[in-house]
């Protein structure tokens, strides 16, 4: 029998099946392999040539023709080589940081999932549990009203919130089961037929706050919009090298076929870079303003960063303060009001409707405060997921 799922092995079933993390991090590889091919002159070229072939040959005219055999090789603009491939490689690192990023929004996802299961799992047993309660109460209506000492009313009302508790629990086990199929689905076929650990996950400490948000300006987001304003920055410099002329070097060796006269030649050609406003200049100023764009990038995710971190860092906060409330005052008083209401209605001194409305109570306290331990957990991961750790 296959031993229970936890998290930790939830979280690296995820990421190995995780199709756009294997994408994200083979573009990574392709482009710095770009940046190795951008870097590098053209390949040479090998020209054969036949020249001076006559059409007629008139008698006695020595014959003109010969053979050529030459290398051509280009030389691009100064510099120009050197910022393409420097451009290529924060590419390169921008996919590296997105896949990094990618990484960790589905360790965040899958966390957050495995908290839905667990809080619909445990909202289930708190029902099925308040089930049996009701039925037990009701039954004991039922036996008050046949001896004379209740009235219909306590046992309609009795059988009322047996029936109420019980389509609250048909509700939330309809979302354990939705919940669980949408964790199963990160997971695949490895996770199928295997039950999942039921207890709270163990959550990480976080690091203080200031920590935190020094980690927000390491975070992948941010540095693979960086990269890619460098890359942008290194666009423009490839663009400005093309001011400079390019070169065409051809050396050649030929022979004359009469008389067999061996001979070479060197030939240097030059880009004239006469029409820069039209070319030069456009290129430079399509790709500075692509710079104003990567940068004002690089400032909405700082952001957005910066906006979760508060968000969720206040959220983290005041419901853990909540949390502690319901622990410590809330929980214990509706414990304490619902042994008060058992005993004035055995007592005879209280009607059955005040213990149903201590019951309810003692159960929405406690639903609340396993709603709140998880919504706090859902925000400790993603206060994680800024940190840029999914340890």
């Amino acid at each position: 029998m296959a031993a229970d799922l936890d998290l930790k092995e939830a979280e690296q079933l995820a990421l190995s099946r995780d199709p756009r993390v294997a994408q994200q991090q083979a573009r990574s590889q392709s482009l710095a392999e770009d940046a190795v091919a951008a870097g590098r002159w053209p390949d040479p070229k090998v020209r054969y040539s036949v020249q001076n072939v006559p059409l007629g040959q008139t008698l006695g005219m020595e014959s003109l023709e010969q053979s050529m055999v030459s290398i051509e090789q280009e030389i691009p603009p100064l510099g120009s080589l050197g910022r393409q491939a420097d451009a290529a490689r924060q590419q390169a690192e921008a996919e590296t940081s997105l896949a990094q990023d990618r990484a960790l929004s589905v360790v965040r996802d899958v966390r957050k999932l495995w908290l839905d299961v667990y809080l619909y799992n445990q909202t289930v047993a708190l029902l099925q549990e308040r089930v049996q309660t009701y039925e037990q109460l009701s039954k004991t209506a039922q036996l008050q009203y046949r001896s004379g000492k209740g009235d219909q009313q306590d046992v309609l009302r009795a059988e009322l919130e047996y029936n109420l508790v019980r389509e609250r629990e048909m509700e939330f086990q309809q979302k354990l089961e939705e919940s669980l199929s949408e964790l199963l689905r990160w997971l695949g076929d490895d996770a199928q037929g295997r039950n999942l650990v039921t207890s709270f996950p163990h959550v990480p400490a976080l690091p203080p706050f200031k920590q935190l948000e020094e980690r927000v300006e390491s975070h992948p987001v941010l540095a693979a919009a960086t990269a890619q304003l460098n890359a942008a920055r290194q666009a423009v410099n490839a663009a400005k090298a093309r001011r400079w002329p390019g070169w065409m070097l051809d050396i050649g060796y030929g022979k004359r076929k009469s008389v067999g006269d061996t001979m070479y030649s060197a030939s240097l050609r030059m880009d004239l870079p006469l029409f820069q406003w039209n070319l030069q200049s456009k290129l430079i100023n399509a790709r500075g303003y692509d710079v104003n764009a990567q940068h004002s990038g690089v400032d909405a995710r700082r952001r957005e960063l910066r906006t979760l971190l508060d968000v969720r860092y206040a959220a983290w906060t005041r419901l853990g303060q909540r949390f502690e409330h319901y622990k410590s005052i809330v929980v214990p008083q509706s414990q304490q009001l619902v042994e008060a209401a058992r005993r004035s209605y055995q007592s005879g001194s209280a009607p059955l409707a005040d213990v149903i409305r201590a019951r309810n109570q003692e159960l929405d306290a406690n639903l609340e405060i396993l709603r709140i331990k998880v919504e706090r957990g859902k925000a400790h991961y993603d206060l994680l997921y800024l940190t840029g750790d999914i340890t």
